[in-house]
């Protein structure tokens, strides 16, 4: 349905700024030359890394090789391994046929968000050749699973970094980008089928869905006591029918967003 972006507490009416960006502290990184002239010489002179918002605004956002693909019920998906979770999640749109045990664990995103949980469930898998399981919570709130920890300590991963490869259970498997096109933190999605009436505005409910869980901790780590606020961004959805800007409460369910349909008919949209 759309993206969310992150956005300042209090703007100026007048200002530019006033448009919803990427705000807060721009890190500063310091080059030393004496610890580069200690680098290893066959890793090359050091060069600092972007700070995060810099790197999303230069299209570097989502290009790491951070996800290995794997085989679910026969279709490959990208799964992104994430170090920083102790638990791997699962969508709920992979587990169907798989039994989903009940939980009563939490799980948050880095700002403390709750992530709502139907259950915790196995899923068998392949990478390549290779036959795996899936251990997981399952959740409606992501698109792509996350390898945690977990994962990464019961099939005795090694991450090489410098060859972007990782080897499972002693098998190496190259890794992926997620790519540019898919590089955003959060988006929402329709929680129910909406027909929108001719020349008119209206209250949908939507459901926040997690991009990457590393670029939502490192947003996180930036920011200050009043920039934990997100807001959509306004662009047509469909032809004649906008997303307003909206400030988004802090859950993941039952988000509500103003939808306008600016045609002479009534437009129908499905979730």
């Amino acid at each position: 349905m759309g993206s969310t972006r992150r956005t300042c507490r209090v703007v100026s009416s007048r200002d530019e700024s006033s448009r919803v960006e990427p705000s807060g502290i721009w890190p500063i990184q310091r080059f030393c030359p004496v610890r580069s002239s200690r680098l290893n010489a066959n890793a090359g002179p050091y060069q600092p890394r972007l700070p995060m918002q810099s790197r999303a605004a230069s299209h570097e956002f989502g290009k790491e090789k951070v996800y290995i693909r794997v085989k679910f019920n026969g279709t490959p998906r990208r799964c992104l391994l994430d170090t920083g979770s102790d638990a791997s999640l699962i969508p709920a749109s992979m587990v169907k046929g798989c039994r989903v045990l009940p939980t009563n664990q939490k799980v948050s995103a880095a700002n403390g968000t709750d992530i709502p949980l139907l259950g915790y469930t196995a899923v068998p898998a392949k990478i390549d050749k290779q036959r795996i399981e899936v251990m997981g919570f399952v959740t409606e709130h992501i698109d792509v699973p996350y390898l945690g920890i977990d994962f990464l300590t019961d099939y005795y991963a090694k991450w090489d970094f410098g060859k972007r490869e990782v080897t499972i259970a002693g098998v190496s498997h190259h890794l992926l980008s997620r790519g540019s096109s898919q590089a955003w933190i959060r988006h929402i999605v329709l929680n129910d089928d909406v027909t929108i009436p001719p020349m008119s505005q209206m209250n949908v409910g939507t459901k926040v869905i997690f991009g990457s869980p590393s670029s939502e901790r490192q947003l996180y780590e930036q920011r200050s006591d009043d920039m934990n606020v997100w807001a959509t961004d306004v662009h047509e959805v469909a032809r004649g029918v906008f997303v307003a800007r909206t400030i988004l409460p802090d859950r993941a369910s039952e988000v509500p967003v103003q939808l306008f349909n600016v045609t002479n008919r009534p437009v129908a949209w499905k979730s």
